[in-house]
C-alpha cells in the first residue's frame, strides 16, 4: 500500500500496482511538493508514468485544478481509476490518458491542455533510449511559468539538453531535477 503524504487526502492508503512499477518514495514526493509549494494551487498538472496515481492524487488534494494521469499500463490505469473512485475525487478534477508517454503528450496537445507542473518518473530503463524532456520541448503543452520535475537514476548519465536545470536533490537511488525554462538550442 502507498500512503498520501500531504494535502486533503493525507494519510489515506492507495492500492498499488503489483509489478513493473517503482513508486516515488515518500521522501521524494514530500521534497517535490515542498519545492513546488503554493504553485500547485490552481495548477494544471501532468502525472506522467502515473503508476498508482499517488502523485497526481496528492496534487489534487493540495489544490491542483486538473490532473492528467498518463500511463500505458493496463493494470496501472485500473489502479488509478480504483484509487480515484475510492477517494471520491470529482470527475472535473482529472483526466486519464491510457497511452504511452509520447502519444499521451500529443493527445494533451490535441485537446489544448497546457501544463503548469509536470511530474515525470518513468521506469529507469526508459532512460537508456529516451529523453522524456524532448517531447515537452517539441509540443505546445507548457504554460509560460511551467515547472518540470524529473526523477532519474543516479547511475545513468543524463543530458537535460532541452531545458535549463533550476534545482536538484538526491534520494537514496535517484536524482530529482527541476526545470523552469527552455534551453536555447
Amino acid at each position: 500500500m502507498i500512503k498520501i503524504v500531504g494535502g486533503l487526502y493525507k494519510g489515506r492508503k492507495l492500492k498499488s500496482v503489483k509489478k513493473d512499477v517503482r513508486p516515488s518514495t515518500a521522501y521524494a514526493k514530500k521534497r517535490f511538493f515542498d519545492i513546488v509549494g503554493e504553485k500547485i494551487i490552481g495548477a494544471t498538472f501532468l502525472d506522467a508514468f502515473s503508476g498508482t496515481g499517488a502523485v497526481g492524487i496528492e496534487a489534487i488534494g493540495r489544490g491542483a485544478d486538473l490532473v492528467v494521469f498518463l500511463d500505458s499500463g493496463r493494470e496501472s490505469v485500473k489502479v488509478i481509476k480504483h484509487n480515484i473512485e475510492k477517494l471520491e475525487i470529482p470527475e472535473d478534477k482529472f483526466l486519464i490518458i491510457p497511452k504511452d508517454y509520447n502519444m499521451g503528450v500529443k493527445e494533451a496537445e490535441k485537446r489544448g491542455i497546457k501544463f503548469d507542473i509536470v511530474y515525470i518518473d518513468p521506469p529507469f530503463v526508459y532512460y537508456r533510449t529516451n529523453n522524456p524532456l524532448r517531447i515537452l520541448y517539441k509540443r505546445d503543452v507548457l504554460n509560460d511559468d511551467f515547472i518540470i520535475a524529473l526523477e532519474r537514476p543516479k547511475e545513468h548519465p543524463f543530458e537535460p539538453k532541452y531545458f535549463k536545470v533550476w534545482r536538484e536533490f538526491k534520494t537514496s537511488s535517484s536524482f530529482m531535477s527541476f526545470f523552469k525554462e527552455k534551453a536555447d538550442l
